[in-house]
């Protein structure tokens, strides 16, 4: 995760515990990056228990080279299974524009 500003809290507790990341907080230009896909938002909140990162602002873009590009007022990507859930409320609709193989 790459950001203008990215705050790493970690675990409470002596080491090798406490090295651990626990959460993070991103904020301006955040741009998350994974062979063969890409996000990029204004606001991003990665919780490291759950495995997911929350991205908002701008308006949040994931990019995939297979799959194609998906936006909406908030993305939440959970890393352990893949999973994007896309929320389109607040008035923006959520798109998702896919890749159709010839």
């Amino acid at each position: 995760m790459r950001a203008d500003r990215l705050d790493i809290f970690f675990s409470a507790g002596s080491p090798p515990a406490g090295s651990q990341v626990e959460r993070m907080a991103a904020d301006g230009h955040v741009r998350v990056t994974q062979p063969g896909r890409r996000a990029t938002s204004d606001h991003a909140e990665y919780e490291a228990a759950a495995g997911k990162i929350v991205m908002k602002g701008g308006p949040p873009v994931l990019y995939d080279e297979e799959k194609g590009s998906t936006t909406g007022q908030s993305l939440t990507f959970f890393m352990h299974d893949d999973t994007l859930l896309v929320d389109g409320s607040g008035g923006d609709r959520a798109v998702s524009q896919h890749r159709i193989p010839q």
